[in-house]
């Protein structure tokens, strides 16, 4: 019947329907919200063996987008570190520009 739903597609009110927002589209915190869910979820002692496969591949994306965030914030900050080390006076040796 094409009004049933796929196996792996989530039912009403299942915490599962959250992975239809790309993670790519969630902001840091909310991922890290909604992986510490799906954690919980498969630690609990309920969890729904017709979800436990997708529900891993999406902590699996979710970890890979806030690793990929963390890496890129960690790129940018150490490339406006020496700005910020020159605008503030101080050189890399830690001390103050000679005059």
């Amino acid at each position: 019947m094409p009004d049933d739903p796929r196996p792996d597609d989530p039912r009403p009110g299942d915490p599962a329907a959250e992975t239809h927002v790309p993670v790519q589209r969630l902001g840091y915190r909310e991922a890290m919200a909604e992986l510490d869910r799906i954690v919980e979820e498969l630690d609990g002692p309920a969890v729904d063996v017709d979800v436990v496969a997708a529900r891993f591949a999406r902590a699996v994306d979710l970890v890979d987008e806030l690793d990929r965030r963390i890496t890129e914030t960690r790129a940018r900050v150490e490339e406006l570190a020496p700005r910020l080390a020159r605008l503030s006076g101080d050189d890399d040796r830690g001390g103050a520009p000679e005059t």
